[in-house]
């Protein structure tokens, strides 16, 4: 609920019965001379001109200027301002009026404000404590409940992304999980709907229309996105941004920009600077009136950071108040000077800034000024870098999902940056160019969008991009060798964990190659993916393979290779039949084992799924012949346990668990075969499954954590835990409409008709027809679950009077997940 109330020191403005009240009681205005008062209270971060005032007042009506002075002069004199001191309402001449007096928000968002509330995972986090934001936090949050897009602007180093993960992550309804959504990598609009989507977590494959797959699925689970930094791709953002509201009437939408998007319906919040240290309003300013400045208590944090022994005293106050001052409060910009403090010292800081930066140059608009204040404040502390520094600093900026201890020593090598790379990375980050964030793939260092670009820009002054491009692409491929060597390790889930932190540069390098026609990279890089994305579900990364054999003539020898994995892909999104021809085209070409054992692997997928267990069984068993790791054997254990020869079955499994290698992936996809086939031989291997299912989701390995889960789900169905089998059917959808797994998805779907035959027979026979129809749909995998399914819709024809047609798959999973939690609970 919206905030409804304002004080101010002495006065309270009611929104909702539209009166101002003062120490005396209700203060009568008329209403125009209220309406002008609200307005520019509403608008306080800026000044609004005298047309804007008299447009949003009186439309189209005339008004004198003297009329809207008079009622100026009453809306001072109800909140008790003599129009001398203008502590309420200030003339900005020339120009309008603003509203500076501080008004702090009360009503309906204080419920609760002292309840601990649960943070996404999903969200940037932040280590530092948010300053002198509270008032905006709660107005955001009223405004992104009530309206399906608000759009958070401000200039470049304001903090609206900070802003703005902290009002999601506090605020967002249960119901609208938070999404982040940042297009700083997406330096062309071509790029921002697969950035969208890989935020979402949805793997789109081949799919032309990207957005549409995202919009399909925010309509089926609508959430909660933060756009962030939308104005380089501005025309962009705001065509997708339209299209998924169009498509999800219940998501909501909070962006980021450095102007308004022009979407219809978007609601504006203009987001100014933290509050300085007003110099009238102490006599001297000391430790306590510095605390009140949320701009200096930001340095003052940041400065800490930068020097342990750097500290806060009475002699340091007012430079530090100066010092914000000159830096018109805007955070990025007090953040760089903070991490100069222990190189220069307050005084001689303050004195380079006033030298450097260009604070009184162009008072003609805020905007502008404020952007100056910020490009200026990049420029003094680039300066102050060696060359050698600042050419890392270039190099760097190429790299949009931040760098490795590795990235800079790599790139300093090839570049011959004649510097010690970690030493200028040190400096780089003592100078606040690069900030170290911790993860699970340990320490990267990453730059914050604003001096990334400043960086690219610098890189095109100097002639360097083409040269840095290349090299960094480079280096990305080498990255990739490395993960994936480090994966055939006990310490998979560290390399792992790296792989999802190099996505970014992942993309930026393949874009380079594509651009550069260079398909031996290009194939490279899909090899490399290949072992990672086989038990991920990384629709993405398949679906490069498309590409790769449009570029190929078929008698290219490297087109068998693209191929191969091409046909992962095709069977994921259900064409088991061209999955097949695919695969056998590879192997009728293939030159080299790693092709032929990836063919085969594909082919066996493609055969189970089309039902033909033995030879699935047999072109698993020919790749392990090659992989010598189990997970082939693995397989071809459930294909054979399919057929009913539980004995040959087991006798894979044994071989497969002889042969497995070191990475917890391959024991977990064990574990789940081993389970499937007790499930076959009517034998509930729980322990094996929860095994499997923890394993996984160590790894981020969701296609594994998705096939155990729906045998899990199946198991608590046979023994009648409903409540159970229903919360696991309805994860189990939302993850496979994440990777676009409709092969998976419809398995899900038919297992779920048996848990709802009873209390929800519509829904049941809706998803067996449905699948009937999609050619999605793979085939029951063993006798016994084709009779009880084509029992089943006999039953439920017989049980449900009116007719019911097929659906389209998305439909049918939505009235799925609906009646599935009407079981559980």
């Amino acid at each position: 609920m919206a905030n409804v109330r304002y004080r101010l020191d002495g006065f309270e403005i009611d929104l909702s019965t539209r009166t101002i009240s003062g120490p005396d009681g209700v203060i009568h205005v008329e209403p125009q001379v209220y309406d002008v008062t609200v307005y520019l209270l509403e608008h306080r971060d800026v000044a609004v001109s005298k047309i804007e005032l008299m447009e949003a007042i009186w439309g189209d009506q005339f008004i004198s200027e003297s009329a809207l002075t008079s009622r100026i002069k009453s809306a001072r004199a109800a909140l008790g301002d003599n129009g001398r001191d203008q502590r309420v309402i200030r003339t900005v001449h020339g120009f309008g009026y603003q509203f500076v007096a501080p008004a702090q928000p009360v009503g309906a968002s204080d419920a609760g404000a002292g309840e601990p509330r649960a943070r996404r995972t999903s969200l940037p986090r932040f280590a530092d404590p948010l300053r002198g934001r509270s008032a905006e936090l709660g107005e955001i949050a009223a405004l992104i409940e009530r309206h399906p897009l608000v759009t958070l602007v401000g200039t470049g180093g304001t903090g609206k992304t900070r802003l703005a993960v902290e009002v999601v992550g506090a605020a967002t309804a249960p119901e609208r999980p938070p999404v982040f959504v940042d297009l700083a990598a997406s330096r062309d609009a071509s790029a921002l709907p697969l950035a969208i989507a890989a935020a979402v977590g949805i793997e789109t494959g081949d799919r032309p229309d990207v957005l549409a797959a995202v919009g399909e699925y925010l309509a089926a689970v609508p959430h909660t996105l933060i756009v962030d930094n939308c104005e380089h791709v501005l025309d962009a953002a705001a065509a997708a941004i339209t299209e998924l509201l169009a498509a999800s009437d219940h998501s909501r939408i909070l962006a980021t920009s450095r102007e308004p998007l022009g979407v219809a319906g978007e609601r504006l919040y203009r987001l100014g600077p933290l509050g300085t240290v007003d110099p009238s309003a102490a006599a001297a300013v000391d430790v306590e009136v510095l605390e009140q400045s949320p701009a200096a208590q930001l340095f003052v944090d940041r400065a800490r950071l930068a020097d342990d022994e750097w500290q806060l005293d009475a002699s340091t106050a007012e430079r530090i108040a100066e010092l914000c001052r000159a830096l018109d409060g805007l955070p990025l910009a007090i953040e760089l000077a903070a991490g100069r403090v222990s190189a220069f010292g307050l005084d001689d800081l303050v004195g380079v800034l006033d030298r450097r930066l260009d604070v009184l140059g162009d008072r003609s608009s805020v905007r502008e000024h404020r952007h100056r204040t910020l490009r200026a404040t990049v420029e003094w502390s680039y300066d102050l870098l060696d060359e050698p520094e600042r050419r890392l600093f270039r190099a760097l900026s190429v790299l949009p999902g931040g760098v490795s201890l590795d990235a800079v020593e790599w790139l300093s090598a090839q570049l011959e940056l004649d510097v010690d790379g970690l030493a200028a990375l040190a400096r780089l980050v003592d100078a606040s160019f690069l900030t170290r964030a911790s993860g699970p793939a340990g320490s990267r260092y990453v730059q914050l969008e604003t001096l990334r670009a400043f960086g690219v820009d610098q890189l095109d002054e100097h002639d360097e991009a083409p040269a840095v491009r290349r090299v960094a692409a480079e280096y990305v491929v080498a990255a990739l060798e490395r993960i994936r060597n480090g994966m055939n390790t006990a310490d998979e889930v560290h390399w792992t964990n790296r792989l999802r932190a190099e996505m970014p540069n992942i993309r930026f390098a393949r874009q380079y190659f594509d651009g550069a026609d260079d398909v031996d990279q290009l194939l490279a890089m899909s090899r490399l993916l290949a072992g990672w994305a086989r038990l991920r579900d990384a629709t993405e990364v398949w679906s490069w393979s498309d590409d790769l054999v449009d570029r190929l003539p078929a008698d290219d020898p490297r087109a068998s290779t693209a191929l191969a994995m091409q046909a992962q892909a095709t069977w994921r999104r259900g064409d088991f039949v061209a999955a097949q021809q695919i695969a056998t085209r590879a192997l009728e070409s293939a030159v080299d084992d790693w092709t032929v054992s990836q063919a085969k692997w594909e082919l066996g997928a493609a055969l189970l799924f089309a039902g033909d267990l033995a030879g699935a069984t047999t072109a698993w068993v020919e790749a392990d012949r090659i992989d010598r790791d189990g997970l082939a054997l693995g397989a071809a254990a459930v294909a054979t346990g399919y057929t009913g020869d539980l004995a040959a079955a087991r006798q894979l499994l044994e071989r497969a668990a002889n042969a497995t290698t070191t990475p917890q992936s391959a024991a977990a996809w064990l574990n789940y075969c081993r389970a499937e086939v007790d499930n076959v031989a009517g034998e509930a291997n729980t322990t094996a499954l929860e095994q499997a299912i923890e394993s996984a989701r160590a790894l981020d390995a969701p296609f594994i954590e998705g096939v155990a889960t729906v045998t899990l789900a199946s198991q608590y169905t046979a023994m009648g835990d409903t409540e159970r089998a229903a919360a696991k059917y309805s994860d189990l959808i939302g993850l496979w409409l994440r990777s676009g797994s409709w092969t998976q998805l419809w398995t899900t779907l038919r297992q779920a008709s048996e848990l709802l035959a009873d209390r929800h027979p519509r829904t049941a026979l809706a998803i067996l027809r449905a699948a009937e129809a999609d050619h999605t749909s793979s085939a029951a995998l063993d006798p016994d679950s084709a009779a009880r399914l084509g029992e089943l819709t006999e039953r439920l024809e017989a049980a449900v009077d009116e007719s019911v047609p097929p659906l389209p798959r998305l439909t049918v999973a939505e009235h799925t997940r609906s009646a599935l939690a009407d079981l559980v609970g």
